[in-house]
């Protein structure tokens, strides 16, 4: 089990925790929690979970944390997550796809160019390849802390 910390102290202090850097909240412990539970949702069909949804119900179920509702509610200037650059996204981020500064869908990422998402009627949830690049990607971090 996890618990979320200083949600208040992250929106004051910005990338830095209580004195800490906030790339140390989020392990890669978490990292396959949050990848085995989105391998475990594949399969929904979109009806029923859409992209932001589905990455809402595996966040909540990997770490108990509630994101916001929609793609672009939890992309922008969400205190729970913090920005990282490609190059420092391990499987289990998540990721956002942008047109200007508006998140239009939310995914899990899956590393290489994979990631897990619900991506449109007629489909379910799967791991598929990410099908945009450059800067319409966003990739983001959930601020965790596990429990010893």
């Amino acid at each position: 089990m996890k618990k979320l910390v200083g949600v208040i102290a992250a929106a004051v202090f910005g990338s830095t925790l209580i004195g800490a850097p906030a790339q140390a909240f989020s392990l890669a412990k978490g990292h396959s929690e949050i990848i085995s539970t989105a391998a475990s949702l594949t399969g929904i069909p979109y009806s029923q979970l859409d992209c932001s949804a589905y990455v809402r119900k595996v966040v909540k179920e990997a770490y108990g944390v509630t994101l916001p509702r929609t793609a672009d509610a939890q992309e922008n200037n969400n205190p729970l997550t913090f920005t990282i650059s490609r190059s420092e996204a391990r499987p289990g981020d998540l990721l956002y796809i942008k047109r200007g500064n508006f998140a239009f869908h939310a995914a899990i990422y899956a590393g290489g160019n994979y990631m897990y998402d619900s991506a449109v009627p007629g489909t379910t949830t799967a791991k598929r390849e990410i099908w945009a690049s450059g800067n319409q990607l966003e990739f983001k971090r959930v601020r965790i802390i596990p429990n010893s």
